[in-house]
């Protein structure tokens, strides 16, 4: 009896010592595969695990989960998650709350077999420290005299929400909210953030730094160190002069830089004098506001007068000035004839029309209408032309013909009444030759007239300047009333010149040969190198139709003058 009762005691002690330990997975055929628990996520008060199981073996698991504790081996005694019967394999999460922030929790998974617990590998779990939260202050852009935009940006809160968040700046390094120059308020929560911060003063240093706030307090971002710029005058160039005309021309310029201020104005001004600004002036524009290109009307100018020009842009802190352009507005208008071949002569006419050949023409300007009286006379008073019309001993005006209308009155050549418009005649191939040098060009070349009259690069093969019907493009002996008239009233030709066939015949550069047309040079023919007579072309009010061809050619000699003969003038493009 005593041996009986000794065994049940030595039994009884052995199962409540192995009931003390921690029951492995069972072995064998049955053996439970239990993966290796994961922490899938960490916060301040929570976390979430998992785990998989990967091979049940036939075993029930009654109920199955996680239990966590702060020290090491937790069991179902602890924490722990309670999630039902489990009758495969599978991977399950338990969700841990209630946490301490900042702490160190030991989890493992469960199994709960019909007579034992099963428990997986233990890990350490620790949770986030909550505080303040964490602000970064991204670099200063968009810096101007009294202002600049600032950029942050919220990465944690830190365990509690984010009720307040902006910028603080001051001229001193060390500062804060309650002791800064100012500060803003823009928004609440994570995340990007920026503002505008205003009333800066010009050429300051700044230090700002971006704030979060939560009920734990206060956490400021890195300082950013920033300086307004300094208000200076514009950067302004001036544009090169262009479409000069007898009164106008057009100008413009650039504006490189603002001076660190708005452009509230732009434009040109002009003088005579020199150095124009806006307070000695002619005239001056206003094209706009703000950085870049424009483009100015030059208006009202004075014939023949040299005129200064400058663009200027003006700012807060005062007006800049471009480099100063001169020109002298042109008496003639221009037009570009483009380069181009043609065949030049006529077989319906003179002998010295003939052959009819090839030439080639390199381009050049000419002059839209014929010179006017009032052009001529500009250039008599501007080198002192003699009273008598002649200049250094030679004619170049029959100032004594009575149809001369131009007339010397009180040491000026003016045109007379009605007359200023009407292209100048009596003018011999000398004062032709010389009016078109002071102008800055020369007299055409014959092939040069000749191409231009057919149209240029334009021509449509017509018997006059523009037109088969005269009447549509010339003055001449039917339709002219026995006088010249006002230089483009008819239909100007394919290149829009006017007045090439009919009113006044025009002195070209040439001596004039008979027979040149059979050697003439292909390329830009000059004319004969010598020659008694200067040619003339076009035709005039006095002309028959057949002398306004574009094909007919006539001559005189240089000192000849008559009121039929006027002129035109080229120059290089």
């Amino acid at each position: 009896m005593k041996k009986q009762t000794l065994i049940l005691i030595t039994l009884l002690s052995f199962l409540i010592i192995s009931c003390e330990k921690d029951k492995t997975p069972p072995s064998g055929s049955n053996k439970i595969e239990i993966g290796q628990t994961i922490a899938d996520s960490v916060a301040y008060n929570s976390s979430t695990v998992s785990t998989s199981v990967t091979n049940l073996n036939g075993n029930v698991i009654k109920e199955h989960g996680h239990c966590w504790s702060i020290t090491e081996n937790p069991t179902v005694d602890n924490n722990r998650s309670q999630l039902g019967q489990l009758n495969q394999a599978i991977t399950f999460s338990s969700k841990l709350l209630n946490l301490e922030n900042q702490a160190n929790y030991y989890v493992r998974c469960y199994l709960a077999l019909e007579n034992e617990m099963v428990y997986g590998d233990a890990i350490m779990v620790s949770t986030l420290k909550s505080g303040v939260p964490v602000v970064e202050t991204n670099p200063v852009i968009n810096i101007t005299l009294n202002s600049a935009e600032c950029q942050g940006i919220v990465l944690a809160d830190s365990g509690s929400a984010v009720i307040s968040k902006g910028f603080c700046w001051d001229i001193k390094e060390d500062f804060n909210l309650d002791d800064c120059i100012d500060y803003t308020v823009n928004g609440i929560g994570l995340g990007e953030f920026n503002a505008q911060i205003y009333d800066l003063t010009e050429g300051a240093t700044y230090y700002v730094k971006a704030y979060a706030t939560n009920e734990r307090g206060t956490d400021y971002g890195s300082i950013r160190e920033f300086i307004t710029p300094l208000m200076a005058l514009p950067t302004v160039t001036t544009n090169d002069i262009t479409n000069i005309s007898n009164t106008f021309a057009t100008g413009g310029g650039h504006v490189l830089e603002n001076g660190n201020a708005a452009i509230i104005a732009r434009g040109v001004c002009w003088n005579t004098t020199g150095a124009p600004n806006l307070e000695d002036n002619l005239g001056f524009t206003q094209d706009g506001i703000g950085l870049g290109s424009f483009v100015s009307s030059i208006t009202a100018l004075e014939e023949h007068v040299l005129c200064y020009v400058s663009a200027y842009a003006t700012n807060e802190f005062g007006t800049a000035y471009g480099e100063v352009k001169s020109f002298t507005p042109s008496l003639i208008e221009w037009v570009d004839v483009l380069g181009g071949s043609f065949q030049m002569g006529s077989n319906n006419g003179s002998t010295d029309e003939q052959p009819i050949h090839l030439v080639n023409i390199d381009g050049f300007k000419m002059s839209k209408y014929e010179i006017t009286h009032q052009q001529f006379c500009v250039f008599l008073n501007d080198i002192a032309c003699n009273s008598d019309g002649t200049y250094n001993g030679t004619e170049y005006i029959a100032m004594h013909e009575a149809d001369c209308f131009i007339e010397y009155i009180d040491g000026t050549f003016i045109p007379k009444e009605g007359k200023n418009h009407n292209p100048v005649a009596f003018v011999t191939w000398f004062g032709a030759n010389a009016f078109s040098i002071w102008a800055g060009g020369r007299l055409p070349t014959e092939a040069e007239w000749e191409y231009a009259a057919q149209g240029g690069v334009y021509a449509e093969a017509t018997t006059y300047s523009g037109s088969n019907i005269i009447e549509d493009v010339a003055w001449y002996f039917t339709n002219s009333d026995s006088r010249t008239h006002e230089v483009g009233a008819l239909v100007p030709n394919e290149l829009g010149i006017y007045d090439m066939s009919g009113n006044v015949w025009e002195w070209l550069s040439d001596w004039y040969g008979s027979e040149y047309y059979s050697i003439s040079p292909e390329n830009n023919p000059p004319g004969p190198e010598t020659g008694t007579e200067r040619l003339f072309r076009g035709g005039s009010w006095r002309s028959g139709a057949g002398y306004c061809r574009v094909s007919y050619r006539s001559a005189n000699l240089p000192t000849y003058s008559g009121d039929f003969i006027g002129l035109r003038v080229v120059k290089l493009p």
